[in-house]
């Protein structure tokens, strides 16, 4: 007597790392779409890890990029440059980097 078992095709899942590669996005911005409801995924596992299907993560790249695209008429504006005063950098300049920075002021208001 044989048993005949019937075969389903099981669709691999991916983790979040895989679909952020395929995104080229980061994991923590997958999770976040995934938490806003925006990214469909399953809870697998004892852990409860996040997975996608494919098929979910093409049809969120559908939508969005429908929605990307929908504000084509608005006027878009050139963003310039503050050049009303000096950028600043975000750290403190070395002792070096400041001798430098002097000699090059003098030579500039030297020459001008």
């Amino acid at each position: 007597m044989e048993q005949r078992v019937k075969q389903t095709r099981v669709e691999s899942l991916m983790t979040a790392r895989q679909v952020a590669e395929f995104l080229q996005v980061s994991v923590c911005t997958i999770g976040r779409w995934s938490r806003k409801g925006a990214l469909k995924f399953y809870r697998v596992g004892g852990r409860g890890d996040m997975r996608y299907r494919l098929k979910d993560v093409l049809s969120f790249l559908e939508e969005t990029s429908s929605h990307s695209g929908a504000d084509t008429t608005a006027e878009k504006v050139p963003v310039r440059p503050n050049t009303d005063r000096p950028s600043v950098p975000n750290r403190k300049a070395s002792r070096g980097e400041k001798s430098q920075l002097v000699r090059n002021t003098t030579r500039l208001t030297a020459a001008g």
